[in-house]
């Protein structure tokens, strides 16, 4: 594992939410009193789908094993798939109460994400927040499925639910498979209100975050930092997996990579004007990449770019795919990855197949980084 200091500020409250099927706490000192508490560590937990066995056998009993602390408040709103309605939950070491009930909920809708992110700083306002989205992930096409009503959080839901509130979030994590990406990361850089993005480039296992293993040592230290909870927030996750399976995960410095955009527009640009010279190098390239298979090939940015420069003997194209690659190593703060995966470098970029055309009007319509960097158009270029 690696981990960049960048220096953060202290403070914590945890909050967890459950959404069908998946279990949320908020802290009572915070809710219950005019006191501001270091931390909240909130969930959202959106386990109105086939999650909901993974929250009762793994993330509640995490949570559970957490010590109580006075100064950090874990929270979490739940929605389940095999009941009606939605609740608050607070996490007191190895009980929880619930706090609050409200009808069923769509928690695949920003609104929602916005209700909960207003609900807990209102009920558990603290000096730092950090903020759990718990479900299924699926890159750029959003987070946090509903079955039951059919919902998912895509990235333009994502960025009004976050506006909505104007909550500001020190560090927002996703518990959930293959959300470190470009399109992500720019999307929270977007709002101004989030300091560090914690998530996977790869397919999260069904454990999930080892919640005691990440949180534990907040309650002892309820001063830390976010970057100091980032790095905690790694070891815990390092200590779980690190043996065994190909995971990785990632803390990103969202204003460092929102700030570095203009590397990304040269960087299209400049594969946009050899495309017609090394669009067969291009393509070789992709194949050499290391990827997680998402709808088509979501790759390794880092690695992508190493293989462009293997493959294609032009000096503008190299040195912005150099400059991309700088990027990457200065905005990615902390990595702990094993197997396989321990060559990826922390960060996934989508590269569209032929097969995969239909999704480019929604990346364009939806996805910030796809217009702002000119990414976008490279591949409709390259593509339709």
């Amino acid at each position: 594992m690696i981990f960049r200091s960048r220096g953060i500020a202290a403070s914590l409250t945890v909050f967890i939410v459950i959404v069908s099927g998946t279990m949320l706490a908020f802290s009572t000192s915070a809710a219950h009193g005019p006191p501001v508490d270091n931390w909240t560590v909130a969930l959202y937990i959106a386990a109105d789908n086939n999650l909901e066995i993974a929250w009762d056998h793994y993330t509640l009993r995490g949570l559970l094993d957490i010590p109580d602390s006075d100064d950090v408040n874990i929270v979490a709103m739940v929605d389940r798939l095999s009941t009606n309605g939605t609740e608050f939950l607070e996490f007191s070491g190895d009980s929880y109460e619930v706090v609050a009930t409200y009808p069923e909920m769509n928690t695949g809708l920003g609104e929602t994400f916005s209700f909960f992110l207003s609900e807990v700083t209102t009920m558990y306002p603290s000096e730092n927040l950090c903020v759990i989205a718990w479900d299924h992930g699926g890159s750029w096409l959003g987070f946090c499925s509903d079955d039951s009503q059919g919902g998912l959080i895509g990235m333009n839901d994502f960025s009004y639910a976050l506006n909505d509130a104007g909550v500001y979030i020190d560090v927002f994590a996703l518990d959930a498979c293959i959300m470190s990406t470009t399109e992500v990361i720019y999307e929270a850089y977007t709002t101004g209100l989030v300091s560090y993005v914690i998530s996977s480039e790869m397919y999260v296992p069904f454990d999930g975050f080892p919640y005691d293993d990440m949180f534990t040592p907040l309650t002892e230290n309820p001063a830390a930092t976010p970057e100091e909870l980032c790095s905690i927030m790694l070891d815990g996750w390092d200590a779980y997996y690190h043996r065994g399976r190909s995971v990785n995960l990632v803390v990103v410095d969202v204003n460092a990579f929102g700030e570095s955009l203009s590397v990304f527009q040269t960087w299209s640009d400049a594969l946009l004007g050899g495309l017609s010279a090394h669009e067969f190098e291009y393509l070789t390239a992709v194949d050499e990449s290391l990827t997680n298979d998402y709808i088509a090939t979501t790759v390794d940015l880092y690695d992508l770019c190493e293989q462009i420069i293997a493959n294609v003997e032009d000096e503008v194209i190299m040195e912005a795919s150099m400059a991309v690659m700088s990027t990457v190593d200065t905005t990615v703060v902390g990595l702990s990855t094993s197997g396989w995966a321990q060559d990826m470098h922390g960060l996934t970029i989508w590269w569209m197949s032929a097969d995969y055309v239909r999704y480019l009007p929604r990346y364009m319509e939806e996805v910030q980084f796809a217009t702002d960097s000119g990414w976008g158009t490279f591949l409709e270029t390259l593509y339709v």
